[in-house]
């Protein structure tokens, strides 16, 4: 029940302490909530509509971030697109294997792609107006994909950790979306 409450209070901390909501930012955390709300279910149909939802959300986070912007972005970016294009590609490789052998899951390379998307748009934020709004949005940016790798390491390497691996997985994840929506109020 209190994961489905989170997103409903995280939006309603947004719009009541943002002086302008951007309807980017809102969109996303619908998003972000449907995707919590589908995968209360077990059934693999709802995971995969919940993983697409999510995947919705952080494309409008990352077009919230592009705003953010400015033109003209320095040299030194080009070494930030390239880390957080290797994250994900690293991340297909490793778990190449396994996800040969889950069909749900190999649209994951993708998924990870956007999370690398979402992170180069915080990234990309931060390094043309540094300021704590934009280093909260690449905080929960990174926490996004810190929570995700756990998550699918635990669906697909089955270890010991699992049965603590859901707690950091919710952790990083609440951090993450409440450092989002920090980071566009700041």
């Amino acid at each position: 029940i209190t994961k489905s409450l989170l997103m409903p209070l995280i939006m309603g901390c947004y719009l009541l302490l943002s002086p302008s909501p951007n309807p980017l930012v809102l969109l996303a955390q619908v998003f972000g909530w449907l995707g919590d709300l589908l995968l209360l279910s077990k059934r693999k149909r709802n995971f995969v509509l919940g993983a697409v939802s999510f995947l919705v959300g952080h494309g409008f986070y990352v077009a919230a971030m592009l705003l953010l912007t400015v033109k003209g972005h320095p040299p030194g970016l080009l070494a930030l697109v390239l880390l957080f294009l290797a994250v994900p590609l690293a991340a297909a490789l490793y778990f190449r294997k396994e996800l040969a052998k889950e069909r749900v899951l190999k649209a994951m390379p993708v998924y990870f792609g956007v999370l690398g998307a979402l992170g180069l748009a915080a990234a990309a934020s931060v390094w043309t107006d540094p300021r704590p709004g934009t280093v909260c949005l690449l905080a929960g940016a990174l926490l996004f994909l810190i929570s995700d790798s756990i998550l699918v390491t635990l669906m697909l390497k089955k270890t010991r950790a699992a049965s603590y691996g859901s707690f950091w997985v919710m952790l990083t994840y609440i951090l993450a979306q409440a450092l989002l929506a920090t980071g566009f109020v700041i």
